[in-house]
């Protein structure tokens, strides 16, 4: 099944993906992707009738095309210090972070898309080696785009 997502809409359809871990992340001319291979079905999902649409699908890729002006794709990575609620964050190129990703083999979890106009934020989480999140670890992925488009198998 294929949707199409219009961001002037305001609503992203990916509840599904939050807490899913992606497999792939990639930046090929002006399209992101982000694969998720292994869908994980929650518990709670059964009483979500909005969830239930997606029930027999394991595989999901989000495809959207980023902004033609390399400056407007941007990722900001914030950590917390410490437990204070101070934070630490740099910007990196989307280019440059997918390839530190790769690099590293680093895990990340999609948590959500927030749209406003073309504006467009992702956010997502690291992924501790023993399965749980890095506390207060994130990444949020700023772009332009006019659509998503969501994969599903």
């Amino acid at each position: 099944m294929t949707e199409y997502i219009d961001i002037k809409e305001l609503s992203v359809t990916d509840g599904i993906l939050h807490d899913q871990e992606l497999t792939g992340i990639h930046l090929v001319d002006d399209e992101l992707l982000m694969v998720f291979d292994n869908i994980e079905w929650f518990p709670d999902y059964e009483e979500n009738n909005y969830a239930l649409k997606y029930k027999d699908y394991t595989k999901c890729a989000v495809k959207l095309k980023v902004s033609e002006y390399k400056d407007e794709n941007t990722v900001d990575l914030y950590t917390a210090l410490k437990s204070n609620g101070l934070f630490k964050g740099i910007e990196l190129s989307l280019s440059d972070f997918i390839n530190l990703m790769n690099d590293h083999k680093i895990r990340l979890v999609y948590l959500g898309t927030i749209a406003s106009d073309n504006n467009t934020v992702i956010n997502l989480s690291f992924y501790a080696k023993k399965g749980k999140y890095k506390k207060y670890c994130t990444a949020e992925i700023h772009t332009r785009t006019d659509r998503i488009e969501f994969f599903w198998e």
